[in-house]
């Protein structure tokens, strides 16, 4: 789980496209120009003094600010196609041809080209009946939802070593924005692709893919993949439009897992709900957290078991909740 901070103004101008960064320095260039209408400099007027001083500040440091920024344009552009021509090299698996390049341009077409191809199989969504003939989980929105933040990032890693890669998932604690490295299988060395998973019920925002993106680009690979069991908000959307993370939701998610065979789905739903998978583990020692309650407000939260000695906790989704209770009652008899 990625840690939050403030982006400093150097990094967000870096995130932005390198135009951005080009017009401010058009602007800076001009500005003492557009300083002079706004204060004029007449003999006598109230505030000449104050109105020379702001112009002639801005004629002295305008042109060395606008040649940082004319360098930064320059910089992020060629970082663009750096990055573009690395993805057109870096091998990728076949069954990932119709995944979103790293070019903002190609992205819309190629991930239009993803959901046509992953096709619903006549068996997906179905009810499997067990033995006793009481109905078993099989894949949904709801089920993803109720996954254990540790788990959804194994099935996650899972998925994406089915794709032909593989997957090496990160240490618990700070993981610096990383929760699965992804390498390529025929040089196992070489770093590829970076994933992100958020097992959460509430959208992620852009705040969370813009952090995302500035730990592509530290790390230097051409391609992320920010993976979560809910949905993005629209800036987030739009964001990633002009970046190289893609974006999978948890529809999108339950559809790649639909465009594998009917063994290899089963064998992923058997993963993902192996034993206790819904109680949350421990970020910090990686036990299954407990139910607790706070002393002052009264309100639960997940704790470690093995508290004081580990004292992490998280906060309890009210909808986990509600689908354990659910899954405890007994089914209705028919009349």
């Amino acid at each position: 789980m990625a840690r939050q901070r403030n982006e400093s103004t150097l990094e967000i101008l870096f995130a932005l496209p390198w135009w951005v960064s080009g017009m401010l320095a058009g602007s800076t260039l001009f500005s003492p120009e557009i300083l002079s209408l706004m204060f004029p400099l007449e003999q006598g007027q109230a505030g000449s003094m104050v109105g020379t001083a702001i112009v002639t500040v801005a004629e002295n440091v305008s042109p060395y600010v606008a040649a940082f920024l004319f360098l930064l344009a320059l910089i992020v552009f060629a970082k663009d196609m750096f990055n573009s021509r690395r993805a057109a090299h870096t091998p990728w698996p076949a069954q990932q041809s119709s995944a979103p390049n790293a070019r903002p341009n190609r992205k819309k077409a190629n991930e239009a080209t993803l959901e046509s191809k992953v096709e619903e199989p006549d068996w997906a969504y179905k009810d499997v009946t067990d033995t006793a003939g009481e109905k078993a989980i099989s894949w949904s929105l709801e089920m993803l939802q109720s996954l254990d933040w540790k788990r959804f990032e194994e099935l996650s890693a899972a998925l994406f070593s089915d794709m032909n890669l593989v997957t090496r998932n990160t240490r618990l604690g700070a993981d610096g924005g990383i929760d699965i490295e992804l390498y390529d299988k025929e040089a196992p060395d070489t770093l590829v692709a970076i994933a992100q998973c958020k097992a959460w019920s509430n959208p992620v925002g852009v705040r969370h893919v813009r952090e995302f993106y500035g730990v592509m680009m530290a790390t230097k690979v051409s391609r992320a993949y920010f993976v979560t069991t809910s949905t993005f908000t629209d800036d987030a959307v739009s964001f990633s439009k002009l970046t190289e993370v893609s974006l999978i939701d948890g529809f999108k998610f339950i559809k790649l897992i639909q465009s594998r065979s009917p063994e290899k789905s089963a064998e992923l739903l058997k993963l993902a709900t192996a034993g206790d998978y819904t109680t949350p583990t421990c970020p910090g020692c990686g036990l299954k957290m407990v139910t607790r309650e706070a002393s002052n407000t009264g309100q639960a939260f997940w704790g470690c078991k093995s508290y004081p000695r580990c004292k992490g906790k998280l906060n309890m989704k009210k909808d986990n909740i509600c689908l354990k209770l659910k899954r405890t009652l007994p089914p209705p008899q028919k009349k």
